[in-house]
């Protein structure tokens, strides 16, 4: 067979099995709008949670950052990449969230693929949340440590492993995320952070979807004062914050671990100064509005769960900004996004393999952008076609 053949084939499986991915072409910013061939539509699908991405005071940040520093680093951090701006960022998010230090790197993907397998080796086990992001999936997969998965946030399963398996280790990591990416829930944090301290595992925190949305911004590991007994935590710039990168929340020494260990980090370009500036002037607008915009993201993501509700969605209470409408059938999920996108509102089907078959959703995302009159109008497109 020739790869030509070969990828005939693949797509055609694809194609039958409903789940061939397409790529929309925006005419502009994809906030709590969109513009799409020259139509605006309610974007339910942006993690843009703090409308940051489009602020002009991020807009201006990245301009001035560019003109200082240029487009782009060059480099790698470790040959001449390292640019000053870059360890101011570091340091801001670092004190922002309360650990000694920070590390950025290049994406969420690549802060997970790099920490994991830096931090653990043969000797060691990993015990990661069944429904964790494929990033960290990912990173478990590139370490040479045991891995299992304990049942999504079933902290008496992780218990048992913890007692079965980690005396036989010579460390434990656990792997999670506060809120998870595509059902919107939380494991009971506290309660998890008490376990991996009785146990004496490492714990580390994919706070991608919680931080600008919990704890008046800083996520939920520092909304709750946890930060010392957290191994690390790693976050997004790309995602409330209305930027790009991300970065590893850890101590000083963790930090010089990674510079020598994480490979994303060591053979990777680092950030281009207009994303620094830009996360760096999110920083020190969630620093002084996180309170509020968490205030009005919270009424919204209610407002988006109770429409979904109204609609015939098992919706639990969002821990976060997501929302799930499962649908369940691949191509249900389909015909519902599109009767939806007929009527002006966005709102993507998820399917596998990003999530489980048979449990093909809308994933609704709240922003603080979006208004009275946006939720009166999604109202009236679930209304019809729930």
């Amino acid at each position: 067979m020739s790869i030509n053949d070969y990828i005939h084939e693949r797509l055609d499986r694809i194609d039958k099995a409903n789940l061939r991915r397409t790529l929309l072409t925006f005419d502009g910013p994809t906030g709590p709008h969109a513009i799409i061939g020259g139509k605006k539509y309610i974007n339910l699908c942006s993690n843009d949670y703090l409308a940051l991405a489009g602020d002009p005071r991020l807009i201006e940040a990245a301009g001035s950052y560019g003109e200082k520093w240029g487009t782009g680093a060059g480099a790698s951090r470790l040959v001449t990449g390292n640019l000053a701006c870059h360890e101011q960022l570091e340091h801001e998010i670092a004190a922002f969230l309360g650990f000694e230090s920070a590390l950025c790197f290049g994406s969420g993907y690549h802060a997970n693929t790099g920490l994991i397998p830096a931090l653990s080796t043969a000797d060691d086990l990993i015990l990661s949340d069944e429904l964790n992001h494929a990033s960290l999936i990912d990173g478990c997969r590139l370490s040479k440590a045991r891995r299992m998965v304990f049942r999504h946030a079933d902290l008496n399963h992780l218990d048992d492993l913890l007692r079965e398996h980690g005396n036989g280790a010579r460390n434990a990591l656990v792997v999670t995320e506060s809120i998870f990416s595509m059902d919107g829930d939380a494991p009971d944090i506290e309660e998890l952070v008490e376990l991996c301290v009785r146990h004496d595992a490492a714990l580390i925190v994919d706070e991608a979807h919680a931080l600008g949305v919990t704890g008046e911004g800083r996520g939920m590991i520092a909304g709750l004062g946890l930060q010392t007994r957290t191994a690390a935590v790693v976050g997004t710039f790309g995602k409330a914050f209305g930027s790009f990168g991300a970065f590893v929340a850890c101590s000083r020494q963790m930090r010089e671990l990674l510079i020598n260990a994480a490979r994303p980090a060591i053979f990777s370009t680092a950030l281009p100064p207009p994303a620094v500036g830009a996360a760096v002037a999110a920083i020190g607008i969630v620093k002084k509005e996180g309170a509020a915009l968490a205030r009005k993201l919270e009424s919204n993501t209610g407002a988006l769960a109770d429409i979904a509700r109204r609609a015939g969605y098992q919706v639990p209470d969002p821990a976060g900004a997501i929302v799930p409408a499962i649908v369940g059938d691949e191509k249900q999920a389909l015909k519902t996004a599109q009767a939806l996108f007929d009527q002006g509102v966005l709102a993507r089907a998820i399917r596998p393999p990003t999530v489980p078959k048979g449990s093909s959703r809308l994933r609704l995302t709240a922003s603080t952008g979006h208004t009275d009159a946006d939720m009166a109008k999604i109202l009236g497109a679930f209304d019809e076609f729930p």
